[in-house]
């Protein structure tokens, strides 16, 4: 029975391996579902503004180059 045990043995070492392989791969769902898209960045008043005014500051640029008449 030697061919027997040497298989379970293998079988074993497989398994282990297996085992470790699907460790990682649920250390790394977790980690991509905690960081992934829980938590939402804010932008301050003060940055939204300038967003604001660098938006209007385009949007009049661009009405300038294509005024008609």
């Amino acid at each position: 029975m030697p061919n027997f045990e040497s298989a379970l043995r293998e079988l074993e070492r497989e398994r282990d391996r297996v085992s470790t392989q699907l460790e990682s791969i649920n250390k790394a769902l977790s980690a991509l579902k905690k960081g992934g898209g829980g938590l939402k960045r804010r932008l301050s008043a003060a940055a939204i503004g300038r967003i604001r005014a660098a938006q209007k500051a385009r949007w009049n640029k661009w009405r300038k180059a294509h005024k008609k008449g």
